[in-house]
């Protein structure tokens, strides 16, 4: 099968590829990302600058591209950069924005039989949507239809949750976490781990629904779905926590980001 990837530009979404793309050797694979998700925010609390600085910067801006200048030593590495996980993939991945716009040029030359949606940071419209003939599934990050929405895992554990899910189901239109549901991984809440701990635990847990599914079609086998988000009844859309739900975070113990969450992912990408 053709099977194109789209994810944002940060360590959940370069981990989650790390977890799929070895396991797609047998098909055509192109990745795609955001470079964020959402509209840029400059008015965020520190608590997120610091959580966006271990996302994103520090991987993006430093530890990539020292990654990516040795090629020879990258290669061995555990865990690949963006750019090293050109390997699986029939070209390297690009940054692709517009995807409903001129973008959607791009989407549409890979020829998709599947498009995987894994933090993309656009809603993509019914003509994207049409584009694979097996359809869009989105990986998300929260208990559908519970938590729709960014930061779904922060919401579950500001609610007390003791488990959080990965969601994986189909995008049907351009509702936001709202398709037919699919499938869900769970994982124990760790009181004394960070929220980004969390949320790149439940994408290891949830890129082994992706394979399943991968694995399910390419053997010809019917997908077992069940109802969309919205006939399942309670719903809620969450954007980005206020200032003050994150200081009720903070109270409950929780913290958004720790650095020794973090540092085993770097050595992983740095060594052999």
């Amino acid at each position: 099968m053709n099977i194109t990837l789209l994810v944002n530009r940060d360590l959940p979404s370069c981990l989650a590829l790390n977890y799929i793309l070895p396991f797609l050797s047998s098909h055509r694979v192109f990745v795609f990302f955001s470079s964020r998700v959402g509209r840029e925010n400059k008015a965020i609390s520190a608590s997120m600058k610091q959580l966006q600085f271990f996302e994103q910067e520090l991987f993006n801006d430093f530890i990539f591209p020292l990654l990516d200048s040795d090629k020879s030593r990258s290669r061995k590495s555990s865990l690949q950069s963006f750019s090293g996980l050109s390997m699986y993939c029939v070209t390297a991945p690009k940054e692709l924005n517009d995807i409903n716009g001129r973008g959607i040029e791009a989407l549409a030359s890979t020829e998709p039989d599947l498009v995987v949606s894994i933090r993309y940071g656009v809603i993509l419209q019914q003509e994207a949507i049409n584009i694979p003939r097996f359809g869009v599934l989105n990986l998300h990050s929260g208990d559908l239809p519970k938590y729709r929405g960014v930061m779904a895992s922060f919401r579950a554990l500001l609610a007390g949750d003791s488990e959080l899910k990965a969601t994986l189901h189909y995008i049907d239109d351009n509702g936001i976490d709202s398709g037919t549901i699919i499938s869900k991984s769970t994982l124990t809440v760790d009181k004394k781990k960070s929220y980004l701990w969390h949320v790149l635990s439940i994408y290891e847990l949830g890129s082994r629904l992706v394979l399943d599914i991968v694995k399910q079609i390419n053997l010809g086998e019917k997908i077992k779905s069940g109802v969309s988000s919205e006939e399942l009844g309670v719903s809620r859309y969450y954007s980005f926590p206020l200032s003050e739900d994150i200081e009720k975070f903070e109270k409950l113990g929780f913290s958004l980001v720790q650095p020794e969450d973090v540092f085993p992912f770097v050595k992983k990408f740095m060594d052999e």
